[in-house]
């Protein structure tokens, strides 16, 4: 689990508990990437890059997200990404400043 204060004191004191560092974005995509590629998904870099970043570097959580895009949508690309997950496109904070 990763929320160890759902674990029973008695449990805890028998148990050995690993701690993990963040995966970074960089090591991260190239291997959504190679599941991506594996499962025949078709994505965008970009898209990828904005599932990795959202994940705050948990592997399981970038899967889980690639997961819910593709329930939605056929392709994994930015716009379907931001529509699952939130967000919004850098260049469109650009054009609203644009327009200001």
């Amino acid at each position: 689990t990763t929320d160890s204060d759902k674990i029973l004191d008695t449990v805890k004191s028998r148990s050995f508990q690993l701690f993990f560092e963040p995966v970074s974005v960089d090591d991260m995509v190239p291997h959504l990437k190679k599941v991506c590629d594996q499962e025949k998904i078709v994505y965008e870099d970009e898209a990828l890059r904005y599932i990795a970043q959202a994940s705050e570097g948990s592997i399981r959580d970038a899967l889980n997200n690639i997961e819910r895009v593709r329930l939605m949508e056929s392709t994994i690309s930015v716009k379907s990404v931001f529509a699952i997950l939130g967000g919004i496109h850098d260049m469109q904070i650009i054009e609203l400043f644009g327009i200001m």
